[in-house]
């Protein structure tokens, strides 16, 4: 998702994109003779290799990256809308998927023991439709379907699930309210792919409602990592040029 958003801001705002590369350059430069600075303040004797510069460069390089992506994250939102628009597609031509949930379907409104499934065979056996003449049956497979599609959500987009905060669902509620707009439309059978449609719409919703809050959780992240990444070749050179202060057991003996 953080090279959609990169990708999302060069194509909104190129010059923008451009600015922050060159800020990204000057920051970059003065975070890597920095580094070297830091090393330096350590112990003036510090013994520099090649190493030593490299780590540098890394700090600096971290720098030059962070800066675009950290400005590109303001397009987080539409990104994570387009990640749901390409979840649901998947769903949705997920013929495996749509079998498994019309099983599980069938089988839960069978368990009720409210309807005649007298002419209605199995899925196993060939069978493509099974009633759902009461409300009650009515309700037990669209959350059959919706229950599936979101179980799939968390496993396809863990993170942004959890963050999001939509893992339960659109509730019985907003499964009935689905329902009623859509027999009053004519439709005999709740199908698979409105249940999917539904959880698409649930997890749309929430995250018009919380884009802010996308944002800033993905911003605190990034900006972790990126002082994280940073802190460990920072970390590196310190340990280095103080294992150097340490004397060695022939400099002791030489003292003794």
């Amino acid at each position: 998702m953080l090279g959609g958003c990169l990708a999302y801001y060069l194509w909104d705002a190129p010059f923008s994109f451009m600015g922050s590369g060159l800020l990204g350059l000057v920051l970059a430069a003065l975070s890597a003779v920095g580094a070297v600075q830091f090393g330096k303040s350590i112990r003036s004797t510090y013994r520099r290799g090649p190493l030593f510069y490299l780590t540098c460069l890394m700090v600096g390089g971290i720098t030059l990256v962070s800066v675009p992506l950290f400005r590109a994250l303001k397009y987080m939102a539409p990104v994570a809308e387009k990640s749901v628009s390409i979840w649901g597609l998947a769903i949705r031509s997920n013929g495996l998927l749509q079998q498994r949930a019309f099983e599980k379907g069938y089988d839960a409104v069978e368990a009720l023991g409210i309807e005649d499934f007298s002419r209605y065979p199995r899925p196993d056996a060939g069978g493509n439709r099974f009633p759902t003449s009461q409300r009650e049956s009515q309700e037990t497979a669209a959350g059959v379907y919706v229950g599936l599609s979101m179980e799939d959500w968390r496993h396809s987009r863990p993170f942004l699930s959890s963050l999001l905060g939509a893992e339960k669902g659109p509730g019985r509620e907003g499964i009935a309210g689905d329902m009623d707009q859509y027999f009053a439309a004519g439709h005999r059978d709740y199908m698979v792919s409105r249940g999917m449609e539904l959880a698409e719409s649930h997890i749309r919703r929430q995250l018009a409602q919380q884009s802010d809050r996308v944002v800033f959780w993905f911003r605190c992240l990034f900006g972790g990592l990126a002082l994280l990444c940073q802190a460990i070749p920072l970390a590196a050179i310190a340990y280095e040029s103080h294992r150097q202060l340490r004397p060695t057991p022939r400099q002791k003996f030489a003292r003794v």
